[in-house]
């Protein structure tokens, strides 16, 4: 995991709102990603995905027509959404899927241990988008891949901040046992 703050926060902010404005590439918008971060998603996960996008938007009042409210959101993201200290999570590539599992165990414990101090996160997967800023700023061995990143700070009253996605009940994550 690499931390930034102050100065260095500040410049890696810049630097990916710099080439984001520079890209014609949406929705790649000129990354080369260590993972992947397009995902055709099956039928019934990409409506679920949209709805959550939906109601993003919808919460913040930006029309899905109005390209411009939209990439000042997407901006937002590389600005840390005005958290004042950025993380950025890697994994070695030798671990394959096992180390985006562990990792996501690490991100999630990290999420639990600055909302027990009154901190607010939230995880970024924009932020993996552009390996090349970050591997500038940290020393960081080509064994490992930016996976995402994380905002961290104290949340703000914004209403973005109390809107939830919906969540499918556990009984429809279940699976049924068969019968023998």
């Amino acid at each position: 995991m690499a931390v930034a703050e102050g100065e260095q926060r500040d410049r890696i902010s810049k630097r990916l709102v710099a080439r984001l404005r520079e890209s014609t590439e949406l929705p790649n918008l000129g990354a080369k990603p260590d993972f992947t971060h397009e995902i055709p998603y099956p039928k019934g996960l990409a409506e679920r995905s949209q709805a959550v996008g939906k109601g993003i938007y919808d919460t913040l009042g930006i029309d899905r027509k109005d390209t411009a409210a939209r990439f000042s959101f997407l901006e937002r993201n590389y600005e840390f959404f005005g958290a004042p200290t950025a993380l950025f999570f890697f994994t070695h590539r030798g671990l394959d899927q096992f180390g985006t599992l562990d990792l996501g165990l690490f991100m999630e414990n990290v999420m639990l241990a600055a909302n027990a101090k009154g901190l607010g996160t939230c995880a970024q997967g924009y932020l993996g988008g552009h390996p090349d800023i970050i591997r500038s700023e940290f020393e960081v061995s080509d064994d490992y891949a930016l996976v995402c990143g994380m905002s961290i700070g104290y949340p703000s009253e914004h209403p973005i901040n109390g809107w939830h996605a919906e969540r499918l009940p556990i009984t429809d994550l279940l699976l049924s046992p068969k019968n023998h």
